[in-house]
């Protein structure tokens, strides 16, 4: 039985995470075109992304809430004079409301979207980099319009059933045009700027077409939305915030593909606001008006009265002098009855709007029942005074109260009437909306930076899943992990190799013709593997197989034989692939005599062995193809032939066919001392290596090293071509 070579662990362990950062730093070095390559891959994308997504641009309008003093006092309108100080959000929501934007829709006509034809994905490009022309008609090819085409719809209304379904106009000629809709069989023809009436299965369809630029042929594609539906998506469109904190100012923008529209609907919904504005104030100060000239009569009798009484005290009772204490607790009676009126009217006025549990409600009713009691405190001290000072005090202070509140009410309805009259507005438009020149989707930068960013990490993450999920095994370190053998010799991608297998004059020996000085020094580190290995070998015979055809296992033993030669060992070469063996390429020519007919009995050794095939070389080829290859390399005659070449040489080497393919290799396997696995970098997988070492373990045999072949080392730490290049004697 075969010996296994011990794998001694290299005295000095490097740390783990520096071989892991290491490996890793070589892996994307070594992927760094693929890397590369996918990152510009992804960007291109980006950049398609680019060129087929419609630039989007937006408009802003803003908007200040100011506080307009000049219509009227707060303090001295009762009931319902208005706040003209209206909340931030309240007028928010006002320039949301339905009411502001409907009035929007209609006046844009925002239902309406009529659309140039374009072809898809990169039609729109085309368009936005011609000149503004008309582009050229392509013939037959789809009514789809390249160039600056334009359509202007003044009227266009449907019956409910057909709102939402895509129309086709297609242009006739300058003035005519034909309207088509397949699934309801509708199809007429109309002339610009000519109401058209069209009888539909639900009504009745009434378009007009105010203007038409297009070549015969081009088509626009026209829809009726629904009214409601076009308020909703414009609301949903619409960002609107307060510019600052506690500035009164509110910002409005809209985005979209044309900015002209952009503009102009912003501006529509400026001017829309504007005037609803000012129509509530207007009609709010004519209602407030309305009450205070009903309040007014009655406070002027309440002012007549009060002013009879103290007129009929002081004839009777002549002159009568306050003490100064009497006088300020007048002057705060009065304030406190002034205020408290006032504060019961405003309660009057909130009741019409809000319920008893309303904050604005139980605010009102915690100011009355705060002046009330301070009301009472007052009255409490005035019932300590004189009777004759408490009957002046009561009628000097009702008058006062009286007379105050008539004249602020009459000074309100004066401002009333001069607000309703100027129409004065409580907000004002800060900025109209301009039309926009650059946009602001896509942002080419983010897009493109974004793009490489994802392109990198997209080609960092398939390098590393290609290193630890490829099925193809292409480094040397992973072998070990996957099976648990030692890499006796790994053997790097040799370009002198393609170019002597390509020679007319058959393969060369690397050997022999002084190429690749890298290979050449891997065999001689396997040779000095392989010397170590047979210290405790039963015998000196060498079994070299592969998991599939391909690995490249009859180059390795044709050259490694020339190498061992080389140190003086007499060598032979046995080529036991009685399948499809062609060591006669390398040595000897193609269909001699050879191992099928010694074993067959047909020739003796001595007859077939071709010595002196290289210097210290000899050489058995495979013979005459055979179907019964398994059958001859299980003969007794074959054991005896390995047996007696032992005796004569050094080394035998005996190449066999390829595990996985045929059970040869196992029934050689019985009479060697080391067996060798060949693979291939790139060409050989994880399961192969894997099956072709547990096939030997289940036959018995333990296979005594992995050589790795065609490694393609790059830009890795430790390539060949760093080690070997320029290293020579001089």
């Amino acid at each position: 039985m075969n010996n296994l070579i011990a794998h001694t662990p290299s005295i000095l362990q490097p740390d783990n995470d520096t071989v892991d950062a290491a490996s890793l730093w070589d892996t994307l070095r070594a992927n760094r075109l693929r890397i590369v390559a996918t990152m510009l891959a992804v960007m291109l994308v980006g950049a398609a992304v680019l060129i087929v997504t419609k630039p989007v641009f937006e408009a802003n309008i803003l908007v200040q809430v100011e506080d307009a003093n000049t219509l009227v006092n707060p303090n001295t309108v009762p009931g319902r004079t208005f706040d003209l100080k209206a909340a931030i959000q309240s007028e928010i929501e006002v320039i949301k409301s339905r009411r502001v934007l409907a009035r929007t829709v209609d006046r844009m006509q925002l239902f309406i979207e009529a659309q140039p034809k374009r072809f898809p994905l990169i039609g729109d490009w085309v368009a936005r980099h011609m000149p503004d022309e008309l582009a050229a008609k392509l013939p037959e090819f789809g009514g789809y319009a390249w160039g600056k085409e334009q359509i202007k719809i003044g009227a266009f209304d449907v019956p409910d059933r057909l709102q939402g379904k895509r129309f086709v106009v297609t242009a006739i000629d300058s003035n005519q045009y034909r309207l088509y809709q397949d699934d309801d069989g509708i199809d007429a023809v109309g002339q610009v700027g000519v109401p058209l009436h069209v009888k539909a299965p639900d009504g009745v369809i009434d378009i007009m077409v105010d203007r038409l630029a297009a070549r015969p042929g081009t088509q626009f594609m026209l829809k009726r939305d629904n009214a409601v539906e076009t308020v909703d998506k414009l609301r949903k469109a619409l960002v609107i915030s307060e510019r600052g904190k506690q500035s009164d100012v509110i910002g409005v923008s809209y985005e979209h593909s044309d900015p002209r529209h952009a503009s102009a609907v912003l501006n529509a919904l400026g001017d829309e606001y504007l005037r609803q504005n000012v129509e509530r104030k207007a009609a709010e100060a004519e209602e407030s008006l309305a009450f205070l000239n009903q309040k007014l009569p009655e406070l002027k009798a309440q002012m007549e009265q009060s002013e009879s009484r103290y007129n009929a005290l002081r004839r009777g009772h002549g002159t009568v002098d306050l003490a100064e204490e009497t006088k300020s607790l007048l002057q705060r009676s009065v304030e406190l009855e002034t205020r408290l009126s006032q504060m019961r009217q405003k309660r009057e006025t909130l009741q019409e709007k809000y319920q008893s549990e309303h904050p604005e409600m139980l605010s009102a009713d915690r100011q009355i029942r705060s002046l009330e009691a301070e009301v009472a405190n007052v009255h409490a001290k005035l019932k300590a005074l004189p009777a004759i000072e408490q009957d002046v005090f009561t009628a000097s202070r009702d008058l006062k109260v009286n007379t105050e509140l008539y004249t602020s009410l009459l000074a309100s309805a004066q401002q009333l009437r001069i607000a309703g009259a100027n129409k004065v507005a409580s907000v004002r438009m800060l900025d109209h909306a301009v039309v926009p020149v650059k946009p602001v989707k896509p942002r080419p930068a983010l897009i493109l930076g974004a793009a490489a960013l994802g392109g990198l990490l997209l080609g960092i993450g398939a390098a590393l899943f290609r290193r630890n999920w490829s099925a193809r095994v292409e480094d040397p370190d992973q072998i070990e992990s996957l099976v648990g053998l030692p890499v006796s010799a790994t053997i790097p991608h040799s370009k002198d190799l393609a170019q002597l297998q390509r020679r007319k004059d058959g393969a060369k020996l690397l050997a022999t013709e002084a190429h690749a000085p890298q290979v050449i020094e891997s065999l001689r580190g396997f040779r000095a593997a392989l010397q170590y290995a047979t210290r405790d070998s039963r015998n000196n015979i060498i079994l070299i197989t592969g998991p599939t055809p391909g690995v490249g296992k009859t180059f390795l033993s044709a050259n490694f034989a020339t190498v061992l030669a080389s140190i003086g060992k007499r060598v032979l070469l046995i080529d036991a692939d009685l399948r499809a063996g062609h060591l006669d390429r390398y040595y000897g020519q193609k269909g001699a005599v050879g191992l099928a007919e010694v074993v067959s009995g047909k020739l003796p050794l001595h007859q077939v062995i071709q010595h002196s095939a290289a210097e210290n070389v000899d050489f058995l080829s495979a013979g005459s193809a055979d179907t019964r290859a398994a059958e001859l390399l299980g003969h007794a005659g074959f054991g005896r032939l390995l047996r007696e070449a032992s005796e004569h040489y050094d080394y035998v080497l005996v190449d066999t066919a390829p595990v996985l393919s045929v059970a040869d290799a196992l029934t050689v396997a019985e009479h060697a001392g080391s067996i060798f696995n060949v693979v291939r970098g790139g060409v050989s997988t994880k399961h192969e290596i894997e099956e072709a070492v547990r096939r030997f373990n289940v036959a018995g045999y333990a296979v005594t090293g992995v050589v790795f072949n065609d490694y393609k080392p790059r830009l890795s730490r430790y390539g060949y071509g760093m080690l070997y290049e320029g290293y020579s004697y001089t």
